[in-house]
């Protein structure tokens, strides 16, 4: 993930070349990486964030595994309970496979 100082940037250069106009932001994310950083900027922004997670622990954990080889769920789990604390509006995004079809 780019750095949060990235993406004020992007919110800079929309508010001085959007003219004025509305603009949504959205992002997608595993949220393993997710904080109370990125989540205040999430919140204070109005992105909406999307999440991907295949389905209950034995479905996702099969195909979303780590740089080194581990299950993810769990982190993806701690992740979405921190966009609840925080109020960030977000949705699941999820592959299907041959597991959770």
């Amino acid at each position: 993930m780019r750095p949060i100082s990235f993406y004020k940037k992007a919110l800079r250069f929309q508010q001085l070349y959007g003219k004025g106009r509305r603009i949504a932001n959205c992002i997608q994310t595993n949220a393993t990486l997710l904080n109370d950083d990125w989540c205040k900027f999430f919140r204070d922004n109005n992105f909406l964030v999307g999440v991907s997670i295949d389905g209950p622990q034995e479905f996702h954990d099969a195909y979303r595994l780590s740089t080194d080889g581990r299950p993810t769920w769990n982190q993806v789990m701690r992740g979405i309970r921190l966009l609840n604390q925080y109020h960030v509006e977000w949705n699941a995004l999820a592959v299907v496979n041959n597991l959770n079809v």
